[in-house]
C-alpha cells in the first residue's frame, strides 16, 4: 500500500487498484495529479482498472467528481469505478459520466462488490 497526502493506494490480488480518498482535498487538482503520478508509477506504465472510494468523504459537488474523469487521470486506467455512499449520487453520477467521458469506461456504484465484479471484466482486456 501507498499513502500520498490525500489517499491509500494499493492494488489488491486481481489488479484492480484500489484508491480510497481520506478527506475532500483528495479531489484538489494538485492531489489528484499526486494520485495519478503514483499509480502510474505503481503499475509501471501499464494500464489497469482502477476504484475510487470516496465514500469517506462528505459533501462532495459535481465539480470535484469531474476532476476524476480528466484525461490525464485516466492515463493508466482500463476502467475507472467510483463508489459513493448512496444510490442518488449513484445514478447522477452515471447519467452525467455517460455524457461526458471518452476515455475509458467510467460508472459510478454505491456498492463494493458490484463496483470490483465490474472492474474484473476490465483486467484481463488491460493485460492482453
Amino acid at each position: 500500500m501507498v499513502k500520498t497526502t490525500t489517499s491509500s493506494i494499493d492494488i489488491d490480488s486481481f489488479g484492480v487498484v484500489q484508491n480510497v480518498f481520506k478527506t475532500k482535498s483528495g479531489f484538489k487538482l494538485a492531489y489528484i495529479i499526486e494520485q495519478s503520478n503514483t499509480i502510474r508509477q505503481m503499475l509501471n506504465g501499464k494500464k489497469a482498472p482502477v476504484l475510487v472510494n470516496v465514500t469517506k468523504v462528505d459533501e462532495i459537488t459535481l465539480r470535484y467528481y469531474s476532476r476524476l474523469i480528466h484525461a490525464n487521470n485516466l492515463e493508466s486506467a482500463s476502467a475507472l469505478a467510483v463508489l459513493v455512499s448512496s444510490t442518488l449520487q449513484k445514478r447522477m453520477l452515471n447519467v452525467w459520466y455517460r455524457l461526458y467521458t471518452r476515455h475509458c469506461p467510467v460508472r459510478a456504484f454505491s456498492n463494493e462488490q458490484e463496483a470490483n465484479v465490474w472492474l474484473q471484466q476490465y483486467v484481463t482486456a488491460s493485460n492482453s
